[in-house]
């Protein structure tokens, strides 16, 4: 898939070149108005056909959360995941991805202040 991308992305310098009014940068140039971003709809259409072409089972639905899962196993933090994601509350990021956070045992007594007990009043 990153060969096709690849020369896909030749190929759109190149044309990028001869079609000046459409030089924004765009992987999918909106070509009805260059004045505009693709809307996410024509992509997601594209980039299933791309998919079928490429005989690759997976959807941009799956490779988002393929690739939200791999940040938050290797340690990238929440807010910042949520955030890449489009998310308004870390909080939908933390429901969805819970499991992939990696739980790492923390011994809560050296959390908590050493407290001195002997002058207890009744003792």
């Amino acid at each position: 898939m990153v060969s096709e991308i690849k020369t896909y992305r030749t190929y759109l310098i190149e044309w990028f070149l001869l079609n000046e009014k459409f030089n924004t940068g765009w992987f999918f140039p909106y070509l009805i108005d260059s004045e505009k971003n693709t809307p996410i709809t024509s992509w997601s259409q594209r980039m299933k056909k791309v998919f079928k072409a490429c005989d690759i089972a997976n959807s941009l639905h799956g490779l988002r959360h393929t690739h939200a899962s791999n940040l938050l196993m290797k340690g990238f933090p929440l807010i910042q995941v949520a955030n890449r994601l489009g998310h308004a509350d870390a909080n939908i990021t933390l429901g969805i991805y819970a499991h992939m956070i990696e739980q790492e045992q923390v011994d809560i007594s050296s959390y908590l202040p050493t407290m001195d007990i002997s002058n207890v009043k009744g003792s």
